[in-house]
């Protein structure tokens, strides 16, 4: 795999939770906001000046800071990417997500609840299997993660009786890789855009079909699909 000197070799987006506890005092000359907290250091009383963030590393960051009585929230974002209405309506959403677990009255203590996580890809997703067993013990989350058959997106979708769709106490997850849409007969930009509308129509009915919550990842094609593409 060809390395690009200008991208992350694992991920181009990040959630970074900085919490009070690591930082310390510290935080609060991370960040340009209006605050009026004196510190004392080596016996002189000062007042933090917020700094302007440098640029994001990665196509998507969303940074938040405990501050303390506040959670300070930064989302960096590629201009070339996104622009400004698509990245206000990921904070919009982000936002009524936070309110409405906030307000839920079914709250309940995920440490003694079994999790599965069932997935269905276009492609060998288990590779990824001991990353998520290494995030359920760093956060003391039981459970288990189930893998469907090779490529047998539509076929779980479909199948009533399937691990995606009997999955009842945890969460039901396809990852979608274009390319694995596309047979090599299919040359040609117009030939391959159609096989993907076409594909994509499919998919939409069997997720309505298997009516139930889905986390559905697009997950990057190969790097030939995007030059012949774009």
């Amino acid at each position: 795999m060809e390395r690009i000197s200008g991208a992350h070799p694992l991920f181009q987006t990040l959630f970074n939770l900085l919490p009070r506890s690591l930082l310390g005092s510290g935080c609060e000359f991370l960040y340009n906001y209006d605050n009026h907290v004196e510190l004392e250091w080596a016996g002189l009383r000062i007042r933090p000046w917020g700094l302007e963030q440098q640029n994001g590393n990665f196509d998507l960051n969303l940074e938040i800071c405990d501050i303390g009585s506040i959670y300070h929230c930064v989302l960096k974002y590629r201009t070339d990417l996104f622009d400004d209405d698509t990245t206000a309506l990921l904070a919009a959403q982000f936002r009524e997500t936070l309110l409405a677990i906030a307000r839920s009255s079914d709250l309940i203590d995920v440490k003694n609840v079994n999790r599965t996580i069932t997935i269905a890809a276009t492609f060998t997703a288990e590779p990824i299997g001991p990353v998520i067993d290494f995030w359920r013990r760093r956060f003391m989350l039981p459970g288990k993660t189930v893998f469907a058959p090779f490529n047998q997106v539509f076929q779980q979708l479909l199948d009533p009786g399937s691990d995606l769709r009997t999955t009842r106490e945890g969460s039901s997850v396809c990852l979608v890789r274009f390319d694995d849409w596309l047979e090599k007969k299919e040359t040609g930009i117009d030939g391959m855009l159609s096989a993907l509308k076409v594909a994509a129509v499919e998919f939409e009915s069997a997720v309505k079909t298997a009516a139930q919550p889905l986390i559905i990842v697009i997950c990057k094609p190969a790097e030939a699909l995007l030059w012949t593409l774009f």
